[in-house]
């Protein structure tokens, strides 16, 4: 059983902990978060609020962190979603992805992801998303896929 809930300034930190190397870093950050992380700054950095971002929870650890921000033309974003490492591999990012997923509130979704993690291109692409262009406001490091799902295209 699991339960997704709001993300607390506490939990963003346990998240934090679990990035020990530039490239994972830049995998969950892009190029926004400097490596190594500066805890103090890290929430302003993500422009983290406890109504954007979410966390899973299972059996009272923390599993999953990830945000939902609102973009122009009727869209919102996933970002900074990340399965903590020793929990990966398990179906808690599918579920965890579902959950946010459900708490969109247009038929518009976008992501970035890391062209060299397979495990989670498939795992956006099974969820629906496919590679689109991307769009003047969305920033992102040159190591990055744009993704994008529409309710309809969802499986």
């Amino acid at each position: 059983m699991h339960a997704v809930r709001p993300a607390t300034l506490e939990d963003l930190m346990v998240v934090a902990s679990w990035i020990r190397t530039p490239d994972e870093c830049e995998r969950w950050g892009g190029t926004q978060v400097p490596f190594p992380i500066d805890r103090v700054a890290l929430p302003d950095t993500i422009g983290f609020t406890e109504q954007n971002a979410y966390v899973m929870i299972v059996g009272g650890s923390l599993i999953a962190f990830g945000q939902i921000f609102d973009k122009p033309q009727h869209r919102q974003h996933l970002a900074k979603f990340i399965v903590s490492p020793i929990h990966r591999g398990r179906g808690y990012g599918r579920k965890f992805l579902y959950d946010l997923l459900g708490r969109t509130t247009v038929d518009r979704v976008s992501l970035n992801v890391n062209q060299d993690n397979s495990a989670a291109i498939a795992l956006y692409a099974a969820a629906g998303f496919v590679v689109a262009d991307r769009p003047p406001d969305q920033g992102a490091s040159a190591r990055t896929r744009y993704m994008e799902r529409k309710r309809n295209d969802a499986q």
